[in-house]
């Protein structure tokens, strides 16, 4: 994006010409709320204080398709994420969405984040092989900023299968870079590699369920 302060050397030959009292600090405009698509990166943390047991306890990453766009019937723009677990199985069970959708907004808040507080319900059936598996999305914050523009999000999810649920933050970034070394193993070194497309100033570790580059931190997560 190009900013606004390109138009610096042209204010700084102005000054030059008249009082150097005046200054040319231009603020950034706003962005909006971009979400970039389609395919990210996320990692699962376990909320503190819980009592969650087998699979709802043990989440790996997983990849999510993130995406914006606009329903004409309703005027407004739609944030749909779909979980590649649920997404496999959607030859077994064809009757449920493997897709989460919500509200989001056109512009961010004053804290550099675009909310959409709740999603529609995910969630495949397989009777054959015992599977039953929910994602509820809710409180989904994308960093908008000229820094992050939508390639960074924080959510919370519960997360339930067969007879277990567990509350998770999530957190994501796009996009979805490998960075399994030679042997397959994971590297955080690969996350840090120019030419993979990964924003460079992004602070990054590999996920070793997924062996994707996730973000360190809670999102925003930068290097400084």
């Amino acid at each position: 994006m190009r900013s606004i302060l390109s138009s610096r050397p042209a204010c700084a030959l102005l000054i030059a010409a008249a009082l150097p009292l005046f200054s040319c600090d231009f603020a950034q405009p706003p962005i909006g709320c971009p979400v970039q698509r389609t395919t990210w990166a996320a990692r699962f943390n376990l909320e503190p204080g819980q009592a969650a047991t087998g699979p709802c306890a043990q989440k790996g990453g997983e990849r999510l398709g993130v995406q914006k766009y606009d329903d004409p019937a309703i005027s407004e723009d739609q944030l749909v994420i779909k979980s590649l677990a649920l997404a496999t199985l959607d030859a077994d069970d064809p009757v449920n969405p493997s897709y989460s959708l919500g509200a989001f907004p056109s512009a961010a808040g004053p804290d550099g984040y675009c909310l959409s507080p709740s999603l529609s319900v995910s969630r495949k059936v397989v009777p054959a092989s015992g599977l039953d598996i929910q994602y509820e999305w809710s409180d989904v914050q994308v960093v908008s900023r000229p820094d992050v523009p939508g390639s960074q999000l924080v959510a919370h999810l519960r997360y339930t299968e067969g007879g277990c649920s567990a509350e998770y933050e999530v957190w994501a970034q796009w996009p979805a870079v490998y960075c399994g070394d030679e042997a397959g193993n994971p590297s955080d070194a690969a996350c840090t590699e120019p030419g993979y497309g990964l924003n460079p100033e992004f602070a990054s570790v590999c996920d070793p369920t997924q062996l994707r580059c996730v973000p360190e931190k809670r999102p925003p997560s930068l290097r400084m």
